[in-house]
């Protein structure tokens, strides 16, 4: 059976936002900001505390990865990082993943 998730179905197209071996950044499909990306585990798992310890610790290295895509290309003056884990907390796509939202002085 082929995953339906939207984010499993991007992982495989070309990029050139950081990845490893086990995680990849890309853009958010409706970003809340300019520049709005997600690190996302390449395994479709939808709770972040399913994941192995390893590929958390990969997810943490391309959250500062993609940081310093993000600092480079548009300069923000701060930063969102977060997580939401499941409906009521916000999840909207059952893939977990972790928010790199820059933000900027109105």
């Amino acid at each position: 059976m082929t995953c339906q998730c939207p984010f499993c179905s991007r992982l495989t197209e070309p990029t050139d936002l950081p990845r490893s071996g086990s995680a990849a950044v890309i853009a958010d499909a409706y970003p809340r900001s300019r520049g709005h990306l997600l690190v996302v585990p390449l395994e479709h798992t939808a709770d972040y505390f399913e994941i192995p310890a390893d590929v958390k610790a990969e997810m943490w290295t391309l959250v500062d990865s993609a940081r310093s895509y993000l600092q480079g290309e548009f300069q923000p003056d701060g930063w969102t990082v977060r997580i939401n884990i499941g409906d009521v907390a916000g999840q909207t796509v059952g893939h977990a993943h972790i928010h790199v939202v820059p933000r900027y002085e109105p």
